[in-house]
């Protein structure tokens, strides 16, 4: 699994509001994840919260919404972990 820096647009679906962010690319990862002063600077709101297991093994609770993610033009809806 490669991680590099990328520059990437996070925009909130219903308003519009975005914010431009070097991200940390990971190819291993399974969500997104802003830190949450980001979404909710956006106004991005969660919708539910899901159980991950980070780096040291142990089980975290995170809150996820729904934000869109541009890269290089394309843009998407993506689920993103706060």
């Amino acid at each position: 699994m490669t991680a590099f820096a990328y520059p990437v647009t996070i925009r909130n679906l219903l308003t519009g509001a975005e914010v431009r962010v070097d991200a940390l690319a990971d190819t291993g990862s399974t969500f997104s994840i802003l830190p949450a002063s980001v979404l909710a600077g956006l106004d991005v709101r969660p919708v539910r919260s899901v159980q991950a297991e980070i780096a040291d093994g142990s089980l975290i609770e995170l809150p996820i919404g729904y934000a869109e993610v541009e890269v290089d033009g394309e843009a998407a809806p993506t689920l993103c972990a706060f």
